[in-house]
């Protein structure tokens, strides 16, 4: 098993930019785990549980349920020591890790697998492209102009 992250040396830590107190640091790993989590594909296990829920004979407020199942889901991941470690070697993509862990009994395997879950698009745009996220990648791009060109990721829009 190797450990997900080595930590930063005491020196490494120093370097670091200081925050101001222990609420702007809170808020700056708020902003990056939020980052760090794949809302979208939530989002689609949280509409999965609105047709599920009453198919186990779940009735009342399914959606408030889901809710509740999602967020106490991602709490308990937070604690689970298995966050620490993987027995994933480095250079394996996510396709592959999630291949071999693949379950044909889990119904949320089965969606992901249905829907390319690997792909991270927030929609499907039949491999054409869709001109409304053309236009808001490039407009976003244009308002970061500035932090891409000084990060070395700025492409010019397509002429």
């Amino acid at each position: 098993m190797t450990t997900a992250r080595d930590p930063l040396s005491r020196s490494e830590v120093l370097a670091l930019p200081s925050v101001a107190n222990l609420d702007e640091l809170r808020q700056c790993l708020y902003n990056h785990i939020m980052d760090a989590i794949d809302w979208g594909r939530i989002y689609g296990y949280e509409q999965m549980l609105w047709s599920l829920l009453p198919a186990l004979g779940q009735q009342g407020d399914v959606d408030e349920l889901a809710e509740k199942l999602i967020g106490e889901c991602l709490a308990r991941a937070a604690f689970d020591p298995m966050r620490l470690v993987s027995n994933v070697p480095p250079g394996i993509t996510d396709a592959e890790r999630r291949a071999v862990e693949y379950d044909d009994g889990c119904v949320f395997c089965r969606a992901d697998a249905a829907s390319g879950a690997d792909q991270r698009q927030e929609h499907d745009d039949d491999d054409d492209d869709c001109p409304l996220c053309t236009d808001m990648a490039a407009e976003w791009r244009d308002q970061h102009q500035a932090v891409l060109k000084k990060a070395g990721l700025w492409r010019p829009p397509p002429s």
